[in-house]
């Protein structure tokens, strides 16, 4: 038997998101010691899962040091956990980390080019 699904709200979700990425900001500063861009994008409306969270750092090797390291995204992930993010979304919440010089490299600079 199925069950019906879940209803969010969507002003919850958005204050919550809010949240996260301001802890999220001040997470990779403490992670780098560098200041980083953060922001999220999806249809978190329709179902939490639909949640992407992006990182903008300055360099290729600053990017590459956060992707390779499994204990900085588990604690990104421990956000969803602390700001209640609905369980049943939080493993497909994504993270994704580029840098300032790929953009500049391979789409003039544009990050809106860069990640749609």
């Amino acid at each position: 038997m199925r069950l019906p699904p879940t209803r969010w709200n969507p002003d919850d979700l958005a204050a919550r998101i809010a949240r996260i990425e301001a802890d999220l900001k001040a997470l990779v500063r403490v992670q780098t010691g560098a200041e980083a861009m953060v922001w999220s994008h999806g249809a978190h409306w329709i179902h939490p899962r639909h949640l992407v969270f992006g990182i903008g750092v300055a360099t290729d090797a600053l990017r590459d040091r956060l992707r390779a390291d499994p204990t900085v995204q588990q604690a990104w992930r421990a956000l969803l956990d602390r700001h209640g993010w609905p369980a049943v979304a939080r493993n497909d919440v994504a993270f994704f980390v580029e840098s300032q010089q790929t953009v500049d490299r391979d789409s003039g600079g544009n990050w809106w080019y860069h990640v749609r």
